[in-house]
């Protein structure tokens, strides 16, 4: 049975690689994993820290594993292709949020043997470079993080491939269904201003838009805000009150934090928009989630790499036409769109018709909501 190593790495280890005589790795073990997220299976036995890995994944300093989203996706695939080949696998999270500490976990899977590095957040991208640079040997799959300098230079060397998504055709989509459905008062509440939330919120916006134009409507209205942290307190409190007054769905991107809002819309009978992954399963308030297909891409990346055919050097942009963003719609909760709107509205995107993929708002052609051209509905921009 393949064997399941887990750390997060102390502050002290920092101390430790840095040579500070008397400390020692205080690296402890970690399992958050649920029965929801990764087999029992994969619990049963835990690898001492000594033996050796061949697969590492490394999230982000206060992340979770088991955030039900990208950390789970590119867990269950790296779990998935280590059982089918034999291999052992760990993650790592480093326990502050600086580029000496990103390093000081990487150190330690290369350490564990390490050979393949999966890193899940786009908070990395300083710290990849330098992992990149100082492990030549070793290949780096990034979800969203390009690696650049500290002032900004993009450099991808060839051991690492970096993906990105068009997240922003997953809100439009789900934007464009949920007004489609007949909900007029929505929100997005999301994390930190990063990239790949940024696109799923600005398509949120131009799809609610270009339903409400094709319907004639002119009383949608939609608030938006940025409220960083995801597990932050304030988020249940500010999603309650904007169900409160009035608001019918919110589309939460937040990661583990949208464990909060969930919250919130049951104790206030409210409706969610998951994303990343199916999240039906985390809340009946759930109607319906935007998707990455993380797990696809990590699972194929894993096998390319395993037969010598990793492809790495460059940004891979990944969207519809490769089946790699959509919504949730077999457990869509949707009673007034259907299935054949969905797969035609899909498809359009898919094939660009009419340039509908290219004129949908992202992260590089609005530096801000305000900026997106809207026809028919009212956009509250909480800054």
């Amino acid at each position: 049975m393949k064997k399941v190593i887990s750390f997060v790495l102390a502050a002290a280890l920092l101390l430790t690689l840095a040579g500070c005589a008397g400390k020692t790795n205080e690296t402890e073990k970690k399992s958050t994993l649920d029965a929801n997220s990764v087999s029992k299976e994969n619990q049963e036995t835990t690898a001492s820290q000594d033996e050796e890995i061949q697969v590492a994944l490394l999230i982000c300093a206060g992340g979770d594993l088991d955030d039900r989203g990208f950390n789970t996706d590119a867990w269950k695939a790296i779990n998935r292709y280590c059982d089918e080949n034999g291999l052992k696998c760990g993650y790592y999270m480093p326990s502050e949020s600086t580029v000496e500490m990103d390093l000081a976990a990487c150190d330690a899977a290369v350490k564990a043997g390490a050979k393949f590095i999966v890193v899940c957040s786009g908070m990395f991208q300083v710290s990849l470079l330098e992992m990149s640079k100082a492990y030549p040997d070793v290949k780096f799959l990034s979800i969203e993080a390009t690696p650049q300098s500290t002032d900004g230079q993009i450099e991808i060397l060839d051991n690492v491939k970096v993906i990105n998504f068009s997240a922003e055709q997953s809100g439009y989509m789900a934007g464009y269904a949920c007004v489609k459905n007949g909900y007029k008062n929505l929100g997005v509440l999301c994390a930190t201003a990063l990239p790949g939330i940024i696109q799923y919120g600005y398509g949120f916006i131009a799809g609610c838009d270009a339903a409400a134009t094709e319907m004639g409507a002119d009383d949608v209205t939609l608030k938006y805000m940025y409220l960083p942290g995801a597990l932050s307190p304030d988020r249940q409190t500010t999603a309650a009150a904007w169900y409160q007054a009035g608001t019918e769905v919110i589309f939460t991107v937040a990661g583990p934090g949208n464990l909060s809002v969930f919250a919130a819309a049951e104790q206030n009978n409210g409706l969610c928009v998951g994303c990343d992954s199916d999240q039906s399963v985390e809340s009946d308030t759930v109607i319906l989630s935007a998707l990455k297909d993380l797990d696809s891409v990590c699972y194929n990346t894993l096998v390319d790499w395993g037969n010598g055919a990793f492809a790495g050097g460059e940004v891979f942009l990944l969207g519809a036409a490769d089946h790699a963003t959509g919504l949730a719609d077999a457990s869509s909760k949707l009673t007034n769109f259907s299935q054949s709107e969905y797969d035609a509205l899909f498809q359009k995107i898919a094939e660009n018709v009419d340039g509908i993929a290219d004129s949908i708002p992202n992260d590089r052609t609005c530096e801000s909501p305000e900026q997106i051209t809207i026809q028919s509905i009212t956009l509250d921009y909480v800054n």
